[in-house]
């Protein structure tokens, strides 16, 4: 018994998840404050686009320079954190110093739908059966991971 408890206790610390799931109950409050200090938009896709959510729905990406990284904290000033809300509709909360049109470009839904896709674990839903975005999750699910290339610890992020 003491060996499976060591070996579920080494599999625990060496989870790039594990502290982040573990942490939320203490840094829900700290979230919300980063969250509402954000200013929040909902921005529609053009006619013939559509966005995609997933398993892992809410993404984030830090925006300075023109640079787009994925998996930034959600406190961080420059970080944008998106959420689909249906296919028409793309929640985002970002800094008030960022702007957003209310009607994204192709290109821009193309993107949005590459990091859903990205964040995803197992499952990514679309209202429409695609090849597009069968290939996209394909060759794409589940890039972004927690701790490994993303939400890393301060003592890890050289940003």
């Amino acid at each position: 018994m003491k060996k499976s408890i060591e070996q579920i206790r080494s599999n625990m610390d060496n989870s790039p998840s594990f502290y982040h799931v573990s942490g939320l109950e203490r840094n829900v409050a700290s979230l919300g404050d980063a969250i509402m200090r954000k200013t929040w938009h909902t921005i529609q896709a053009p006619p013939g686009r559509f966005f995609v959510t997933s398993d892992c729905p809410v993404t984030t990406i830090e925006l300075i320079d023109g640079k787009v990284g994925p998996g930034a904290g959600l406190a961080k000033e420059h970080t944008a954190i998106m959420l689909p809300l249906t296919p028409e509709y793309l929640f985002v909360a970002a800094s008030p110093h960022m702007h957003w049109k209310s009607v994204g470009e192709p290109r821009f839904v193309d993107s949005v739908n590459l990091l859903v896709v990205q964040f995803a674990h197992k499952r990514v839903y679309s209202h429409v059966n695609s090849a597009e975005i069968q290939s996209l999750v394909d060759s794409q699910i589940n890039k972004v991971k927690f701790g490994k290339n993303a939400f890393l610890p301060a003592s890890q992020n050289q940003n």
